[in-house]
């Protein structure tokens, strides 16, 4: 699960993983987009069944400037849950937005590969739609980032990462620093 395939570090690493998948050719994947755009939408193997969220989802995948293309509704719901997002925080917000989502059944392991952003930006949300929207054996989340100086680093955030059976992380840097945070996770920490 990502929120869309714009241009990033998160988007390029999720395409070199899917890429590197569809070369070993041993599961069957399915990539699960908020959004399906961006400029990495491209690089998806064909071998990847992609599925993009409803409407409503949609306008987690995309900027505000953005979601005018999906229509004035879009643009005038994101803008009031941003606007929300600021003053209160994002969960609300989000939650409603993403439980209008089908759950998706029949998965071995479910994996956001996005990490979440501080509690009063309305953006990503792929670890919140993973934990909620996706009934699967394991779940698994990453974290590209310095968690300890990373603006995400929430109890809000924190208590997401430990509903995760396993935490993948890009770097022993980004080890080191999640683990000093999150102590009582080290165990589930790779």
């Amino acid at each position: 699960v990502n929120n869309n395939l714009d241009m990033g570090g998160i988007q390029r690493a999720l395409i070199n993983l899917l890429l590197e998948l569809d070369r070993r050719n041993l599961y069957e994947v399915d990539l699960f987009l908020f959004s399906r755009s961006g400029q990495y939408a491209d690089f998806i193997p064909d071998s990847i069944r992609t599925m993009e969220g409803n409407k409503r989802v949609k306008i987690l995948g995309v900027s505000q400037e953005d979601s005018r293309r999906i229509g004035w509704w879009a643009y005038w719901i994101r803008g009031m849950a941003a606007v929300y997002s600021k003053i209160f925080d994002r969960s609300i917000p989000t939650q409603r937005i993403l439980s209008s989502q089908t759950m998706l059944t029949g998965y071995d392991v479910a994996i956001s590969s996005m990490h979440d952003p501080d509690d009063h930006t309305l953006y990503g949300e792929c670890n919140w739609f993973v934990l909620n929207r996706v009934e699967a054996d394991r779940k698994i989340t990453f974290a590209h980032c310095d968690f300890k100086n990373f603006e995400g680093n929430t109890p809000l955030n924190r208590k997401l990462y430990k509903e995760f059976d396993s935490i993948a992380v890009v770097s022993k840097g980004c080890m080191d620093a999640f683990v000093e945070v999150n102590p009582d996770l080290a165990d589930r920490v790779a």
